[in-house]
């Protein structure tokens, strides 16, 4: 499993990055990796989209179970941050899979 994003200048660096890939259930973004062999990832669920905990913390699940399932599709020279949309709340894991796979699909 890939390491995680965890500091605020790489969420930043990464928002302002030209690749990305904007689904109904999240927003994913990518740039080349600072460290080779050692790319990472970073979950966004604001508290502005998602009013409580619960479901900041079940949008968050769902993206990490989706990453997880699909890693192998990911490019191991990008960094990658999911910015969670409201939308995820009421997504199947069929659709959030097939939205993951065809997100890291066109970002290679």
């Amino acid at each position: 499993m890939r390491k995680t994003l965890t500091q605020r200048s790489d969420f930043l660096e990464l928002a302002a990055s030209d690749i990305s890939y904007i689904t109904p259930f999240f927003v994913a973004k990518a740039r080349k990796t600072k460290t080779p062999n050692d790319p990472k990832y970073g979950l966004v669920a604001t508290l502005k989209t998602f009013k409580t905990a619960v479901a900041r913390n079940r949008a968050k699940r769902l993206l990490r179970e989706w990453i997880r399932i699909t890693e192998k599709e990911m490019n191991p020279n990008f960094d990658y941050t999911f910015v969670a949309r409201h939308a995820i709340l009421h997504a199947t894991r069929d659709n959030g899979l097939k939205q993951m796979t065809t997100t890291l699909k066109n970002i290679k």
